[in-house]
């Protein structure tokens, strides 16, 4: 009976790593591959359109280590773009394999996207070159995470030596998404690193509840956009104004002149729903009379946003 009781005891004992203690919950890391899921689908559009060939990207793995672990595993010389995350604090990690960075440079330099000859760091041209990708690979970034927080990720430097790229402790927790990117019939790998630091300020919206909440929003408020779009509004031209006495407009009559206050050549006023919106040009397309555009005028109240 004795024994039962230790075995039953036993089996409820879970191992517990006290040098890498979980910080980020399960729910979280699904709320991170999702979000991820949709930076793969923007990525391969980024990629697809710099390097005019077919990419595919897709998440492999989500998972949380210790900073010192994940810089353990890579490479020397590599490609470590380290990530300013205005306005979450601190900085994360970017990380792409040299032979995915190379192919896609020999694509963007004319050739047919063959991987690096010797593993080496790169050039300043091509670093140049390369930075225009990362550019857009960020700009993209920062859409797949609107729904949760307005990033403003840009590159705060670029190293090849995992050595000095120390954005935390080596003990600080990270979550550390996996990427496999295929180019044509070549495949590499890249990794976004996320020090828990950086994301603690979020991790109340990381949840699936709160994810698909926001979705639902986003798609709500693209309903309305688009209904907006369709609904007609007014919109006339003044092509001057004039004072006159009663008089003067009692005995008015077919064939008389009245005189402006704009002369030949002035722009005039164009409205929207009664309010003045653009400022332009009179003249005539075809056989109608017709307007060119030529400012938008000042809206403190910020009504031409609308048009």
């Amino acid at each position: 009976m004795m024994v039962g009781r230790a075995m039953a005891r036993r089996s409820n004992i879970r191992l517990y790593d006290f040098r890498r203690p979980d910080k980020f919950s399960k729910e979280q890391i699904r709320t991170l591959q999702m979000v991820h899921d949709n930076y793969a689908r923007a990525l391969a559009t980024v990629f697809t359109t710099h390097l005019r060939a077919g990419v595919e990207v897709g998440v492999t793995a989500v998972h949380q280590t210790t900073y010192g672990e994940f810089l353990d595993r890579l490479d020397d010389p590599n490609l470590l773009v380290v990530v300013e995350l205005e306005p979450l604090p601190g900085t994360g990690l970017l990380q792409v394999d040299l032979d995915l960075v190379f192919q896609m440079l020999d694509r963007l330099f004319g050739g047919p996207g063959h991987g690096m000859a010797e593993r080496r760091p790169l050039t300043d041209i091509e670093r140049s070159v390369y930075d225009r990708v990362m550019s857009a690979a960020l700009d993209a970034l920062a859409g797949s995470w609107s729904n949760l927080v307005r990033l403003r990720p840009s590159i705060r430097a670029v190293e090849s030596n995992p050595t000095f790229v120390q954005i935390v402790a080596p003990n600080e927790m990270c979550a550390v998404i996996g990427f496999e990117v295929r180019v044509g019939s070549h495949r590499g790998y890249m990794r976004l690193c996320f020090p828990y630091i950086v994301l603690e300020p979020v991790l109340p919206k990381l949840s699936t509840q709160q994810w698909f909440a926001a979705e639902r929003k986003v798609q709500a408020d693209a309903h309305v956009g688009s209904d907006l779009e369709r609904v007609q509004v007014g919109l006339w031209v003044r092509l001057g104004t004039a004072v006159v006495t009663v008089r003067d407009l009692l005995g008015l009559e077919p064939g008389d002149l009245i005189q402006l206050d704009r002369r030949r050549g002035e722009p005039v006023e164009v409205f929207v729903e009664d309010q003045p919106t653009f400022r332009a040009m009179p003249g005539r397309r075809r056989d109608r009379l017709a307007v060119r555009i030529e400012a938008v005028l000042d809206d403190p109240e910020g009504r031409s946003d609308l048009v």
